[in-house]
């Protein structure tokens, strides 16, 4: 299976989501710590192929060393990234990343928006305090009409405070432009609760039963279309001196980074309690819209 290698451009974000789980908001990274991990992937990849995402904090305060992965691992002979991947708030874009998007159709964002203005509204400002959505929603209708919905997605997280709200976000984002949507689950900064799995099952099935009506054209949802539970989970890659996360790796493939010893780097395997809770509840969903589906 492709492995998929997150790599972080930087930990410094320009937000404060009241549900963030990062814990570390300040570290930076320079590009030899960013080159060292890039040669170790294609050094110790038995299937000479991986796609790669970038994530922060916010990435693109870190575009440079973005710019610099994709035309570092574009130029190895014997190595080949299928894609890439930015996730993004969606606040800060410029012309310059929109002149690179378009000179690189290689790279696909994934802008977080969590739905309307109360679903949003834990998506802050850091310095401001004020709502993010309206930049969102503005960024994203311009990435949308240049770039099409396949190659722009939205990745939208669930928590106690907008899981009511779940369909609803759903038509909001899809009306914005979106077509494939991705939906997280908070794990470390709020409680998952019976109450709380009961009622994001119930209004994925009330977005299942307007797929099943034709309500929702060419519209994709991780959720509904595939359910894979990672074998091993997500493993951070640090730096044995600092501690700092360089990268991080979803132990798709056998061969990984994760599997070689060395002094430049430590392993370490992330073991949420909740994750568990996470795949039965990702599973239920899935099975529900698949179920759903086949009813006349």
């Amino acid at each position: 299976m492709l492995e998929r290698y997150v790599i972080h451009t930087t930990k410094i974000c320009n937000m404060n989501c009241t549900y963030c789980y990062e814990q570390d908001k300040t570290s930076t990274y320079t590009w030899d710590e960013i080159k060292g991990v890039l040669d170790g992937i294609v050094a110790n990849s038995v299937e000479k192929k991986c796609s790669i995402e970038f994530l922060g904090g916010e990435p693109l305060i870190g575009f440079s060393h973005i710019k610099d992965t994709v035309a570092y691992m574009d130029a190895q002979e014997d190595f080949e990234v299928d894609h890439y991947m930015i996730t993004t708030n969606g606040t800060i874009f410029n012309d310059d990343i929109y002149q690179w998007l378009k000179d690189n159709p290689k790279v696909f964002v994934t802008i977080s928006i969590d739905g309307g203005r109360v679903a949003n509204m834990l998506r802050i400002y850091k310095t401001t305090e004020k709502a993010t959505l309206e930049d969102v929603v503005k960024t994203s209708e311009f990435l949308l009409e240049a770039f099409g919905p396949r190659r722009i997605f939205a990745h939208m997280v669930t928590h106690p405070w907008n899981v009511y709200l779940v369909a609803k976000s759903i038509q909001y984002i899809y009306d914005v432009g979106f077509r494939d949507i991705t939906i997280g689950i908070i794990e470390s900064t709020g409680d998952i609760t019976q109450e709380y799995a009961d009622r994001l099952i119930q209004e994925m099935h009330k977005v299942s039963n307007l797929v099943k009506k034709g309500e929702y054209p060419d519209l994709v949802i991780d959720m509904f279309d595939n359910f894979r539970k990672e074998a091993a989970g997500k493993k951070y890659i640090k730096d044995p001196e600092t501690g700092k996360v360089l990268a991080e790796t979803y132990s798709r493939s056998e061969h990984d980074l994760t599997h070689v010893t060395s002094d430049d780097y430590t392993v370490v395997q992330t073991d949420s309690p909740r994750r568990e809770v996470i795949y039965q509840l990702r599973e239920q969903v899935y099975i529900n819209h698949q179920h759903n589906l086949k009813e006349v």
